[in-house]
């Protein structure tokens, strides 16, 4: 046995003959062969590793709703401005923006010997312009009254001249003198006629009357009065400037040693609460009406239902966009609390929806899909990418719903790739 093993070790492969022609070249062709289905592997392999990878989904059946949500803010519902006299000086300022008040708060303490002057000044103006008023009352009414004497004197002279005319023509016929009667004739009817004029000029103050009326204008009497009427107050207040009413500082126009100008601050009136103003696309115009109902959801996590839409107007800021205006209830919000306004209307479903990942923008605002087709070649059946045109009848925040007939819900949708694709590349699935 031994001898055996050892005999099959110690073999030699004795060649027999040469090899023949025919023998060498299946050698070759198997060498070749070899060759090619390991160049074919390694070619699979590399290209394995360029084609895209990619995600799919068949398109879906799903509910819409017509859906707008305006982003926006909090902002004041009624603002009112504290009005003051110009020109005050002021010594604190006791708020600042945002700062809640109540009905008697002091905003502003103003210097108060400012104050004072300033009240002199007026005092000194109010007695100086009386003055001139008095007077020209006093030149008026003696006008008056020397139009009204020129009428009383020319009818005591016509009185008197009708009373010789009619003494004279009492007389017997043989006392009388015709020239002597024409003469008193005439003197009458010159006297009756001096007064008819004398009437005329006294009921003519045309003049007069705008000579006084003019006085009038050019004096400030009414202003200084009313100013008198809000600064001695002030005074009387020791400078201090209260709030009339409950609120919140929205704005501040005063500084401390600054002066006053129409207004000290403006407040936001609590009570009549606030509203939030938010801002959709111009395009969206018919989906959002006035009057409709709506939802607020704020950054700060209040949330509130049964809203009514107050207003729909043009945005200052950009012509492309709307403000839509809601008025808050009493206690909802603070100013310039974020959040966003949520318009819904009727449900609508729709048969072919895909992933907004699966659009894809063409010319024109055109869109297109990328959906997984088949494709014969010499190696056998290969997967590449399909373009499909589609028009988008409504997006909500996940899907697209497509018009019926651009796209068969059949078809596999390509919504994520490693590498970018293109129309007519091959792809490879994520699980193959």
């Amino acid at each position: 046995m031994k001898q055996k093993v050892k005999k099959i070790i110690n073999f030699e492969y004795v060649k027999k003959g040469k090899d023949t022609l025919q023998k060498k070249a299946v050698k070759y062709l198997g060498a070749f062969l070899l060759i090619m289905i390991g160049c074919t592997m390694l070619s699979r392999f590399a290209d394995s590793l360029t084609i895209p990878v990619i995600k799919t989904e068949k398109p879906k059946v799903k509910t819409m709703v017509d859906e707008v949500k305006a982003s926006g803010r909090v902002v004041k519902n009624r603002e009112e401005k504290i009005s003051i006299i110009e020109g005050l000086k002021i010594e604190y300022v006791n708020v600042s923006i945002g700062t809640l008040i109540k009905t008697g708060d002091v905003l502003v303490e103003l210097n108060t010997e400012a104050l004072q002057k300033k009240i002199d000044e007026i005092n000194e103006n109010i007695s100086s312009e009386e003055k001139t008023l008095a007077r020209a009352k006093e030149d008026y009414n003696r006008a008056i009254a020397s139009k009204n004497s020129n009428v009383s004197n020319a009818l005591e002279e016509m009185n008197k001249a009708k009373k010789a005319l009619e003494d004279y023509q009492a007389l017997p016929e043989e006392e009388k003198d015709k020239a002597m009667e024409e003469s008193l004739k005439g003197d009458y009817e010159s006297k009756k006629s001096m007064h008819a004029s004398a009437v005329a000029e006294a009921n003519d103050t045309v003049d007069l009357d705008r000579t006084l009326q003019d006085v009038k204008d050019s004096l400030k009497l009414d202003e200084y009065y009313e100013e008198l009427g809000k600064l001695q107050p002030l005074l009387d207040a020791n400078g201090k400037v209260t709030s009339p009413k409950e609120g919140i500082v929205t704005s501040v126009f005063a500084e401390n040693g600054g002066v006053t100008s129409d207004a000290v601050v403006s407040i936001a009136d609590k009570e009549s609460g606030y509203k939030f103003v938010g801002q959709i696309e111009s395009s969206k115009r018919t989906t959002v009406k006035q009057g409709q109902t709506v939802a607020l959801k704020l950054s700060s996590g209040g949330y509130v239902e049964n809203l009514t839409i107050e207003a729909i107007s043009k945005s200052e800021e950009s012509a492309d966009f709307l403000n839509v205006t809601v008025v808050l209830p009493a206690g909802t919000g603070e100013i310039d609390d974020t959040g966003e306004i949520i318009i819904s209307s009727q449900a609508k479903k729709y048969s072919t929806c895909v992933p907004l990942a699966a659009l894809r923008q063409g010319e024109n605002n055109s869109y297109y899909v990328l959906a997984v087709g088949e494709k014969e070649t010499v190696l056998g059946s290969e997967k590449v990418a399909r373009k499909y045109e589609v028009q988008i009848e409504k997006k909500d925040n996940e899907f697209a719903a497509l018009k019926e007939g651009s796209f068969s819900r059949s078809e596999q949708v390509i919504i994520s790739s490693n590498k970018t694709v293109e129309d007519g590349d091959r792809v490879r699935l994520e699980t193959e």
